[in-house]
């Protein structure tokens, strides 16, 4: 129920399955198990805006993979998934620094271990890490990267995501016009999937471009959009999707 309880917002539910999880997993002296169900609490946690809780629960992931030179394709692969969240983490604590370097290493990982999923997430989450840097063309290198790895493998939601991302870049460099031409990218993938919550925030997205531009009356339809979708699909849909905007 872990899946749907996440889906849900039902964050309490959650973390008492992946708690659950990791205490199976213990009993059973599956240590892969264990680690992965850590890492889940630790993401929870996160969610729920407990910061240093989830930080002690991947560090304790962690020493169960310490000292284990020879991993298994599938002991790999969970960790990298926690090299990922917990470099995400340090992103959201502000700790760029330590970000920056547990995300290229993950980057690392994920490329030879051909999870694409992840190395779109991280290029993604390292393009994030370098905004508040300041350190813009270098956003681009990843966010660009994270776009062309998406369309290789068919996944467009995540060039969805990429594009908006690097919408944020040229709001910053003062290039509302590419910027427009970025979300509404973004956009006519997002009604293709059929996401309406996220065709919601891009609506609102290319309202705010209009509306800093002086384009008052295209502002307006854009946001009437966003409020028309809103109110067909209420707030249910909304708390189940994913949310693109993340970094």
């Amino acid at each position: 129920y872990f899946e749907l309880h996440i889906d849900t917002a039902e964050y309490a539910a959650a973390s008492e399955d992946a708690e659950r999880m990791r205490a199976l997993a213990h009993e059973a002296g599956d240590w892969v198990g264990e680690a992965d169900g850590l890492r889940q609490l630790g993401w929870v946690q996160r969610k729920q805006g407990e910061n240093q809780a989830a930080l002690e629960c991947y560090q304790q992931a962690q020493v169960l993979f310490d000292g284990r030179k020879e991993l298994t394709k599938a002991e790999q692969t969970a960790k990298t998934h926690l090299l990922y969240n917990w470099g995400w983490l340090l992103y959201r604590m502000n700790e760029y620094d330590k970000a920056g370097t547990m995300l290229k290493e993950t980057l690392e990982m994920a490329h030879q271990e051909r999870l694409a999923n992840i190395e779109i997430d991280t290029l993604n989450a390292l393009g994030g890490n370098c905004l508040p840097l300041g350190n813009l063309s270098q956003a681009r290198v990843y966010f660009d990267a994270a776009r062309d790895r998406a369309m290789a493998v068919g996944d467009r939601m995540n060039q969805a995501r990429s594009l908006i991302n690097l919408s944020l870049v040229e709001q910053r460099a003062k290039d509302y016009s590419q910027a427009k031409v970025l979300l509404e990218a973004a956009l006519h993938l997002i009604q293709a999937v059929g996401d309406r919550w996220n065709e919601i925030n891009t609506w609102n997205a290319l309202g705010v471009i209009f509306q800093d531009t002086g384009q008052y009356l295209r502002a307006e339809k854009a946001f009437q959009c966003a409020l028309d979708i809103s109110r067909e699909i209420g707030d249910e849909e909304g708390r189940q999707s994913h949310d693109l905007y993340l970094v």
